[in-house]
């Protein structure tokens, strides 16, 4: 999956619950906002050109983004995935929910995870691995995308930190946490 993908699934995903947590907390007349914890070195401008499409995400989609935050989104890399029960203490402590790319971090405590499903991507890998043993040119197969992905939703968190999880995000959950 490239970046560019991984940056359009998690905006995707903050148009599913954050905008979703941001309308209902504007019902209360607060203004919900949402962090990016990004993962990389500022001065790198590949990891700027991803903080920066994720910004331009937020604000397509009419949010207000690292100002009064609500909820974090946490970009995937394996300082993050090694670090993930430390974030979600953190940021529950402060009363903020944590939108992850690891199903484990939902499972810790974050409010939602959406990843693809790894077990799919492998699986299909095996096949690739099989036609390129048997003579087909890895220049000729098409460059595949995940077709399975996991929606991860905490109720328990969602319900300590005063959130309702809609319905039809629940739905959609691969996996809900009571």
């Amino acid at each position: 999956m490239t970046a560019a993908r991984i940056i359009r699934a998690l905006v995707l995903l903050v148009s599913l619950v954050g905008a979703t947590l941001c309308a209902e907390a504007q019902h209360a007349n607060v203004v919900a906002r949402i962090g990016l914890l990004p993962f990389g070195s500022p001065s790198n401008e590949y990891d700027r050109s991803l903080v920066e499409a994720f910004r331009l995400g937020l604000h397509e989609i009419g949010i207000i983004e690292n100002r009064d935050i609500a909820l974090v989104v946490v970009q995937p890399s394996p300082v993050t995935f090694r670090h993930r029960d430390r974030v979600v203490d953190v940021a529950t402590k402060h009363g903020l929910g944590v939108i992850f790319a690891f199903p484990p971090a939902a499972r810790a405590g974050a409010l939602v995870a959406y990843d693809p499903d790894y077990a799919d991507l492998c699986r299909r890998a095996a096949s690739y691995a099989d036609r390129i043993l048997k003579g087909t040119k890895p220049a000729d197969l098409a460059v595949q995308e995940p077709t399975k992905l996991d929606l991860i939703v905490n109720l328990k968190s969602a319900k300590a930190l005063g959130l309702t999880i809609p319905e039809s995000l629940r739905v959609q959950a691969t996996e809900t946490i009571e």
